[in-house]
């Protein structure tokens, strides 16, 4: 009975040292990070490690240079959006206006570039995910690719930007047809009588804004061009919608894309790791000698 007492204090004494080293050594690694990650003095090995581990005193340290950046700009430069607050930003189709969004902050505007100014602009879901810019007002809001029979319909918007109302945009594409699926001319009419028509080529669709839309919301629509013929043999995309516009002596504006999607690269102070990494190298080089 006594030997197997005695075994148990062994045991306890053999745990409690194994803990009391767990936690020195965990100690030393917490003490040894937060002196690499505060203390301004690092040699090559230290720096490698403040770059892989030191994330949040990084994070302290792009704002503190990136203003400098900001505060040191060349002369005859003006700043429009500081790159501190990691932005995107996209053009809207008539060249005078910047979407931006600015991930820091969280905030969503339209930048005018003549003035400077920024309007905000309501944080929805949709204008990330699924919007495109017809105009600087207007923002054609994607719905779905099934029609309404399905449960996965959802609808196509145009958000106006002046109210921040939506106006839901009839769909003709799944408007009844004719016999063998042709498409029933006389629908053309709502383009017809529109007061702004805008194409855009890289999502194959027409859309029609009414006189008046936003009191007269059943004669905005949408069209997809798959519905009025066959695409196959068209070399590029919305060329048969733009034909049949010309063929109704319609007005179009056609939504230019060309670098709608691309976030710019906006300069933006780092300090690269690469000097670094090579300041190692060599370090260790020397001493093989």
């Amino acid at each position: 009975m006594q030997i197997l007492k005695d075994k148990k204090l062994l045991l306890i004494k053999l745990l409690t040292a194994v803990f009391l080293v767990f936690m020195c050594c965990a100690l030393s690694k917490e003490a040894f990070l937060w002196k690499v990650c505060n203390e301004p003095d690092r040699g090559p090995l230290e720096e490698l490690i403040f770059w892989g581990q030191c994330e949040q005193q990084k994070e302290t340290l792009f704002l503190e240079t990136c203003e400098e950046f900001d505060r040191n700009l060349p002369p005859n430069t003006e700043l429009l959006v500081s790159a501190c607050t990691s932005p995107h930003a996209i053009g809207v189709s008539d060249g005078k206006i910047l979407f931006v969004r600015e991930e820091k902050t969280g905030k969503i505007y339209l930048l005018d570039l003549s003035t400077g100014e920024k309007k905000d602009i309501p944080i929805d879901r949709l204008i990330l995910d699924r919007g495109i810019f017809l105009s600087s007002e207007l923002i054609w809001m994607q719905g779905s690719l099934v029609g309404p029979e399905d449960p996965n319909y959802r609808p196509h918007y145009v958000l106006d930007l002046i109210d921040g109302q939506r106006y839901e945009l009839l769909d003709l594409t799944w408007f009844p047809r004719l016999e063998q699926g042709k498409f029933d001319p006389k629908y053309y009419a709502y383009f017809q009588s529109a007061e702004q028509v805008f194409i855009d080529h890289d999502e194959y669709s027409a859309i029609a804004l009414a006189p008046d839309f936003r009191h007269h919301p059943e004669g905005n629509v949408i069209l997809s061009e798959f519905a009025i013929g066959d695409t196959t043999t068209m070399s590029d995309n919305g060329k048969l919608l733009e034909q049949l516009m010309k063929d109704l002596g319609v007005s179009y504006q056609v939504v230019d894309f060309a670098g709608s999607y691309t976030n710019p690269d906006v300069p933006s102070p780092q300090v690269s790791i690469l000097p670094v990494v090579m300041t190692i190298t060599f370090t260790f080089l020397e001493q093989m000698r």
